[in-house]
């Protein structure tokens, strides 16, 4: 079965880069530095929603723009470690070049570190990160966004993902979601797949 598609959203962590290691750093740091009795696990299981969404959600209520700056500078440090999922590139590269799909990402990862991690691969069409004016997933504001930005109407665009708040901004939104079995998230959908080359068979 082929899917017609014009754009194809990406996720970013859990997608297109296996940063689990990398946040596990970030947080021991914040742990140590603020004295969270909060473990990562914890912290892992809201992944996908903004950084200050995350802390609301674990109920800290105090210092959280140093614990976000922490949390940055710790990740940052390190980021030049974390790999890209295998066929990252390869894939982009294909869709990008070869198939001539517009590519994008809708992370919630700040722009500095996204634009860090994505500097070794094809141009993107569109890279959406959290602003004020977005709320963040599950909201749709950011791959509406995305979408307006390219020129695109929602049945015509696709977003990858590998969390339920990835799925439940897709469906809000009106584009379809293909769940990446790779990631960090479990999730029931129609389309998933087990690798990224997977989406080579199945996009027209």
């Amino acid at each position: 079965m082929k899917i017609k598609k014009e754009l194809i959203l990406f996720d970013l962590d859990g997608v297109l880069i296996d940063s689990k290691k990398n946040m596990q750093f970030a947080w021991e740091a914040v742990q140590d530095e603020f004295k969270l009795s909060i473990p990562f696990e914890s912290y892992f299981n809201f992944i996908g929603m903004p950084f200050q969404d995350i802390l609301k959600s674990l109920k800290i209520k105090k210092n959280k723009k140093r614990i976000e700056y922490c949390f940055r500078r710790k990740s940052a440090e390190l980021i030049h470690q974390i790999p890209f999922f295998e066929g990252v590139e390869e894939t982009i590269e294909l869709l990008k070049y070869s198939k001539k799909f517009k590519i994008g990402i809708v992370t919630s990862k700040d722009k500095l570190r996204t634009n860090s991690m994505i500097s070794k691969l094809p141009n993107f069409d569109v890279v959406s990160c959290p602003e004020k004016k977005l709320r963040g997933k599950p909201n749709p504001d950011q791959l509406l966004s995305a979408l307006t930005k390219c020129n695109c109407d929602p049945r015509s665009a696709i977003y990858v993902g590998d969390m339920e708040v990835d799925k439940e901004a897709a469906k809000r939104s009106g584009i379809d979601f293909i769940h990446a079995e790779w990631g960090y998230g479990e999730v029931k959908n129609s389309i998933s797949i087990k690798n990224m080359k997977e989406l080579i068979n199945i996009l027209s």
